[in-house]
C-alpha cells in the first residue's frame, strides 16, 4: 500500500482508505448514511482582557474596565459580517471574570468559536473576530492575550467509498433504509485524519450509523440503541472487505 499519511500520525503511515463513523445524528435505528458532508470547519480561542482595577464609586476614572472590553468584543463578534460564499457562524459560550460590584474588573476571560462552510470561509471569520478582540481592547484601554483552544478543517466523502458503503449496507439484514448522503452542519475532528488521507491521494468517507435514543447528542440523557453497535459493525466489516476487493 502507498503511504498516505506520515508514520507520526495516530492511524499509521500506511492509509489508502478512510472510513470514519458517527452514531445516531438524528437518523433512527436501521437507517445508514453512506458519506456524510457539510461539515463546518471551526476554531475556538480564550481571549483574556486585563485591565487595571479602581473603586466603581470613588475613582472609576483610574480603573481601566476590563469587562467594558470583553462586553464590547461580545457585541461586535456578533456583528462581524456574514460571507456571500458560504454559511459563517460565531458565538460567545463562556465569560468569566470580576470580583466585586465595587471594583471595576481588571481581568475578564471570554471563550467563543468561530465557523464556515469551508475551512477559508472559518479562516475568514477567524481573522476577524481577531481584529474585534483586540479593537474592543485597545478601545477600552486594555490589552488581550487570544489563545486557540481547537480547531477542525471542512472535509467531503468521497463518491468511490461512499457508494461501495452504499451497496454494503443495502445488501446488509437489518438496514431498513439508507441515505446516499447527508449534511452535518457541525464540525468534527475526524476531518483532519479525512484530508489528510485526501491530500496523499487516497480516498474517505464518514458513514452514519443510525440509533435511536432518548435524548440529544452531549446530553446527560444521550443513550443508544445497542442493537445498531452490531449492525454498524458488519456493515464496516463487509465494506472493508469490498474497498479491499473493488481497490475504489
Amino acid at each position: 500500500m502507498n503511504g498516505r499519511l506520515d508514520a507520526v500520525d495516530v492511524v499509521g503511515p500506511y492509509v489508502d482508505h478512510l472510513l470514519a463513523v458517527h452514531v445516531g445524528l438524528n437518523h433512527p435505528s436501521g437507517e445508514f448514511v453512506a458519506g456524510i458532508d457539510g461539515f463546518l470547519a471551526v476554531t475556538q480561542f480564550e481571549a483574556e482582557f486585563r485591565g487595571s482595577s479602581a473603586h466603581a464609586g470613588a475613582r472609576p476614572e483610574a480603573g481601566d474596565n476590563a469587562m467594558q472590553a470583553a462586553a464590547a468584543a461580545i457585541e461586535n463578534l456578533y456583528g462581524i459580517p456574514r460571507h456571500s460564499e458560504g454559511a459563517t457562524r460565531v458565538n460567545v459560550g463562556v465569560i468569566e471574570g470580576g470580583t466585586a460590584t465595587n471594583i471595576v474588573p481588571e481581568r475578564v476571560t471570554i471563550e467563543g468559536e468561530v465557523r464556515g462552510d469551508t475551512t477559508e470561509l472559518m479562516e475568514y471569520m477567524n481573522e476577524k473576530a481577531r481584529r474585534v478582540l483586540r479593537s474592543a481592547a485597545e478601545m477600552h484601554g486594555c490589552e488581550v492575550a487570544v489563545d486557540t483552544l481547537g480547531h477542525a478543517p471542512s472535509a467531503r466523502s468521497d463518491p468511490e467509498l461512499r457508494d461501495v458503503v452504499a451497496d454494503v449496507a443495502s445488501a446488509t439484514e437489518g438496514v431498513t433504509s439508507l441515505l446516499d448522503a447527508d449534511h452535518l452542519g457541525g464540525s468534527e475532528d475526524a476531518t483532519f485524519l479525512m484530508r489528510r488521507v485526501q491530500e496523499r491521494g487516497g480516498t474517505a468517507a464518514y458513514v452514519g450509523v443510525g440509533t435511536d435514543h432518548p435524548g440529544g447528542h452531549h446530553t446527560p440523557t444521550f443513550d443508544v440503541d445497542e442493537a445498531t453497535i452490531g449492525l454498524g459493525v458488519s456493515v464496516l466489516a463487509d465494506a472493508i472487505v469490498e474497498i479491499a476487493a473493488r481497490r475504489p
